[in-house]
């Protein structure tokens, strides 16, 4: 190592001491830096790795510094340090004097109903009411609704079974009266040869309106030989109406006579096609007289 002579000063003392101490003997005086000559110590003259930095003066530490390094490369980053602790819990914020709306809490119990109030004192009566309006002008008919289900049938019956002596003109034998309605009614009876000679059976079922039918049969010229007439009628009564059967003969008397009426939720009755063709033909007397009876 090799020094220059403004560090020769800073090292003075240093050496005497190293000098000293070489021999065997100690040395009654010290030496000093006045007892060196200026420039006669060398690199040589100090022993190798002896000097520390504190043995410098403050010049010559400075002079030591050399230039500065260049940057090194960035080491690698090192690991992540373990999380410190939790700092403390910093001053509370200002206050708000304002908060926002919390959300609505929910509905309380109801209360306990409080007493009824005093009965306040009755107001002013009101005004006599208006004059009533014109009525307005009837309104239209409206539809007539859908007919409704068909109801039960209703059946009506009357009999006579002891004869009836027949003569020329008609003898009403049996009568049924009936409320309003739709009706299909029929009757029989039965018509027994009383003597010999000429004899006939006929009878008339009526009803309302003009409604009727006629029916008869010539009895067979025996005693006690027989005929049956039945007839049938249909019709519509929006009033109370009497249906009767009404018979005429000769030689003839009138048994085991029934009158039945059945009232029907719905009746259609209608005329059929004329299907005569030509004359009718001979007639017995008993025709004869009964459509002169007619």
């Amino acid at each position: 190592m090799r020094l220059t002579q403004g560090r020769y000063a800073s090292i003075a003392s240093t050496a005497a001491l190293v000098i000293a101490l070489g021999g065997t003997s100690y040395a009654a005086a010290v030496v000093t830096g006045a007892d060196i000559k200026d420039d006669t110590v060398t690199t040589r003259d100090i022993k190798d790795e002896t000097l520390r930095l504190k043995d410098f003066s403050s010049g010559a530490k400075t002079g030591l510094q050399g230039a500065p390094a260049p940057a090194g490369a960035t080491g690698p980053e090192g690991p992540t340090g373990a999380r410190g602790p939790v700092g403390a819990t910093g001053p509370a914020g200002p206050i708000s004097l304002t908060g926002s709306v919390g959300a609505t809490g929910p509905a309380g119990p109801t209360g306990t109903r409080g007493a009824t109030g005093a009965t306040g004192t009755p107001g002013t009566a009101g005004g006599a009411g208006g004059a009533g309006g014109t009525p307005g002008e009837t309104g239209l008919t409206g539809a007539t609704g859908a007919k409704g289900p068909t109801g039960p049938s209703n059946v009506f019956s009357v009999f006579n079974y002891p004869g009836t002596v027949m003569v020329e003109a008609e003898r009403m034998v049996l009568s049924l009266a009936l409320q309003p309605g739709s009706y299909f009614v029929q009757s029989k009876a039965f018509g027994m040869r009383t003597a010999p000679g000429l004899g006939y059976f006929h009878c008339n079922l009526r009803g309302p309106g003009g409604t009727e039918d006629f029916s008869g049969a010539e009895t067979p010229d025996v005693v006690d030989a027989y005929s049956n007439v039945s007839n049938q009628i249909v019709f519509t009564s929006t009033a109370a109406a009497t249906v009767t059967l009404s018979c005429a003969g000769m030689s003839t008397t009138a048994m085991e006579k029934s009158l039945t009426a059945i009232k029907v939720g719905t009746l259609v009755s209608t005329a059929g096609p004329d299907v005569a063709t030509g004359s009718v033909g001979p007639q017995s007397p008993q025709e004869r007289a009964g459509a002169a009876n007619r």
